[in-house]
């Protein structure tokens, strides 16, 4: 599980900021938009579904793939959204603000990747506990109490701290 977790993490984060780049300087060169502008564009494409690869794999002789692919795509595609989704506002944000410091982004999205991330874990195993612990007498009010507690987490921690939002979601699937 441990090194399926950590290359899902690398080519979530990794993978979605090298195509990223790769994309901007593409489109940059080829129709002359500002760079920001072309990685911009990047990075609204960079976050492609695995999910719909691996239905591919799956539809043409249902093959297994080799060396936990399936599981690492899987996880990918649960957690590459919030690197394309910082990039993209961040990016945005540059636009509307030339004067920015890249360095102060830069700084802000491990913040947020790692506080979201941390914070996604922690509520996510405190709920399993919670759900596990608590006896409801009626067993179909136990996705109602996951779906309220979940609500409940994400528009505390919005209202709190906006950018960690799409991370604490990585940190319930990764829990």
């Amino acid at each position: 599980m441990k090194s399926i977790l950590w290359r899902g993490i690398a080519l979530s984060t990794a993978g979605v900021l090298i195509t990223t780049v790769g994309v901007g300087l593409f489109i940059n060169w080829i129709t002359g938009f500002s760079l920001i502008e072309s990685l911009l564009i990047g990075s609204i494409v960079s976050s492609t579904d695995a999910a719909a690869v691996l239905a591919i794999f799956r539809s043409h002789g249902g093959k297994k793939l080799k060396n936990n692919i399936e599981p690492t795509l899987d996880l990918e595609s649960g957690t590459n959204d919030p690197m394309a989704y910082f990039l993209t506002t961040t990016l945005i944000f540059l636009m509307l603000n030339p004067t920015t410091s890249i360095e102060a982004n830069i700084l802000l999205l491990i913040q947020s990747i790692g506080l979201g991330g941390i914070l996604g874990v922690v509520f996510g195993k405190g709920m399993v506990k919670l759900i596990n612990n608590i006896n409801l007498h009626i067993p179909g009010l136990y996705p109602v109490l996951s779906s309220l507690s979940i609500l409940n987490i994400c528009c505390n921690l919005l209202r709190w701290w906006k950018r960690s939002f799409k991370c604490l979601y990585c940190g319930f699937n990764i829990k």
